[in-house]
């Protein structure tokens, strides 16, 4: 009889931390889902803004008519990548030297100082980095989901090399370090 409620109280406990376990799982998925619908957003947000300063003739375009120049200024309250922390450089403006590239020659934010979002202007495309994974597999996973693209890598064989110094006017980032 003792074993038998001993096996119950088990049953119940193993039980409980079944449900707890599938809650916190749900609740892990939903807060995931909700990130990658917010950069989503930030990213067609500040892909329409430069679309308008563009047409509109606020920023300087370049001789494909995208917006040279990202001004914060432009957002009433900067866009923000919900995967990267908010003390990331918040935009990194590709150089001419990378004016083919359809995405950063690095996608992870390693550091603070690599930015939570990249823009190249030669091609109006803006890009969220994503912060280093548990693997490299699911950070691609998340980079490819959150920009809609269907890279292989998380760096391209050229990165360490051609990585601008963001913030500054003469390596064409951000004027402004926004952090």
């Amino acid at each position: 009889m003792r074993s038998r409620t001993i096996l119950n109280v088990l049953i119940g406990v193993l039980a409980v931390a079944a449900l707890s376990a599938g809650l916190l799982r749900w609740h892990q998925t939903e807060d995931e889902a909700a990130r990658v619908s917010q950069t989503r957003e930030a990213i067609r947000l500040i892909e329409s803004e430069l679309r308008l300063r563009a047409v509109t003739g606020v920023a300087e375009t370049n001789a494909r008519g995208y917006a040279a120049r990202v001004d914060p200024s432009w957002f009433e309250r900067l866009p923000a990548n919900a995967f990267v922390d908010h003390r990331h450089v918040w935009l990194e403006i590709a150089p001419e030297s990378h004016a083919e590239y359809d995405h950063p020659p690095m996608r992870i934010a390693l550091d603070r100082d690599t930015a939570a979002f990249w823009y190249n202007p030669a091609k109006g495309v803006v890009r969220a980095r994503v912060a280093p994974g548990v693997s490299d597999r699911g950070a691609i996973g998340l980079y490819n989901e959150l920009n809609g693209t269907s890279v292989a890598t998380l760096f391209d064989a050229h990165w360490n090399n051609t990585i601008p110094v963001v913030g500054t006017a003469d390596a064409g980032g951000v004027e402004t370090n926004v952090r």
